[in-house]
């Protein structure tokens, strides 16, 4: 475990004092974007207390060397957001729906590991087999991990039970989990209605941008596949919120 300590420095417009201690700290990428710009005189910052681009260039360097000497986990985490205030319509207007998936998903992880990925399982894309039949891919768009899977996240920062083996596929959709429930970024459990979608556009509020439409949900607190297969899962008005899973991933 690695700790470094960072200068007082505005990122993406949440302060982050010099007397707090981050765990294998790094700034996540969604972050680091324009940081080093975003304390400039005249910007609100007190004359002296650290808020120079110097400090916060130094501070970013600081951080990625960290998390570059940092060694990978020996268990990988999946949980499920302790808020349920992702709109069904996340992705509208956004160039990519699952990058804008991921980036909601590596804003909760990195606050149990900033150092590596974090993506969200939730079909982002729908493709044809060569029977004509529909698939999507909130499972394939997950990669393999070591150590056996993806296991519960403890209040303490840890890991629990092992809750779904590696890899995965999207002819996985009929795996259970194997414990349960699925615990929050917080260890906590939770049973909001968490966004996943289907093989159907229109199941998956035509991949996040449509409020009219319907997206299917899984329900963590359930053990077997109900935490993911739309059939046992819940639709949901896209006009409402609900949460995601969030699955952690190599560098």
């Amino acid at each position: 475990m690695y700790h470094t300590r960072l200068a007082r420095v505005a990122l993406g417009g949440v302060v982050v004092s010099s007397g707090l201690w981050l765990a294998c700290a790094t700034i996540p990428e969604f972050l680091v974007a324009g940081a080093a710009d975003a304390v400039t005189p005249g910007d609100g910052q007190p004359p002296g207390d650290g808020g120079s681009v110097a400090d916060g260039k130094a501070a970013l360097d600081a951080t990625t060397n960290a998390c570059a000497n940092a060694s990978p986990p020996d268990r990988y985490a999946l949980f499920v957001t302790a808020e349920a205030d992702i709109p069904g319509t996340f992705a509208a207007g956004k160039p990519n729906a699952g990058d804008e998936a991921d980036r909601l998903c590596q804003e909760r992880g990195a606050k149990i590991n900033p150092c590596t990925p974090w993506k969200a399982v939730i079909a982002t894309a729908i493709s044809t087999d060569p029977d004509g039949g529909k698939k999507s891919n909130e499972l394939s768009r997950i990669a393999a991990v070591p150590g056996g899977g993806w296991y519960q996240v403890q209040p303490d920062g840890g890991t629990g039970a092992l809750l779904l083996g590696s890899p995965l596929s999207d002819n996985s959709r009929n795996r259970g989990i194997s414990a349960a429930p699925i615990l929050n970024e917080r260890g906590e459990p939770s049973s909001s209605p968490v966004w996943v979608g289907n093989s159907a556009a229109e199941e998956s509020c035509y991949l996040w941008t449509v409020a009219s439409a319907i997206g299917y949900c899984g329900v963590p607190d359930q053990p077997g596949i109900a935490w993911l297969v739309a059939e046992e899962g819940v639709p949901r008005d896209c006009s409402l919120s609900a949460a995601l899973y969030c699955a952690q991933q190599p560098r």
